[in-house]
């Protein structure tokens, strides 16, 4: 007997997800009615003095799953937080590649013209890179480098 895979789930857009941040503010929390063999999620009512709340699923939840539903759908606050920290971090990080990547253009096209300063007078631009010491070549390589690292992080400063 094979099973067919569940249709995939429609994909919800930035703007979708952050609409969703209005639902009831938690702790939602699962529990089993033994007695009925099935699961119930209760989500807190904010005027409710008896602290009681408001069960999500009236008929609650069955079948051989119950359990694991109910605990998926109770956490689906702390669910929805994780997955805007997760997008709001990887359009960060897309954003820090589009900045390091124009930065690796800008430094190519310098590098295009240096190579090309060179070959018309390679005399002029070798002695000028020689005729430096050590401590100015270095100075040179770690402002590369602390222009590349501020890139890669994204600080601004």
């Amino acid at each position: 007997m094979t099973t067919e895979a569940p249709a995939p789930a429609e994909e919800l857009t930035r703007e979708e997800l952050e609409a969703l941040r209005g639902h009831t503010p938690g702790p939602w929390t699962a529990f089993p009615k033994r007695k009925c063999q099935e699961w119930h999620v209760c989500i807190p009512l904010p005027d409710d003095p008896t602290g009681l709340g408001y069960t999500l699923f009236p008929d609650g939840i069955s079948g051989d799953n119950a359990g694991a539903d109910a605990r998926l759908i109770a956490r689906a606050p702390d669910l929805l937080t994780t997955a805007l920290t997760a997008l709001a971090r990887a359009e960060a990080a897309e954003a820090r590649l589009a900045r390091v990547e124009a930065l690796a253009d800008t430094w190519d096209k310098q590098a295009k013209a240096n190579r090309k300063a060179a070959r018309k007078s390679p005399a002029v631009f070798g002695e000028v890179w020689e005729n430096r010491d050590d401590q100015t070549r270095h100075g040179v390589l770690l402002v590369c480098t602390s222009q590349l690292r501020r890139t890669l992080t994204g600080d601004q400063s």
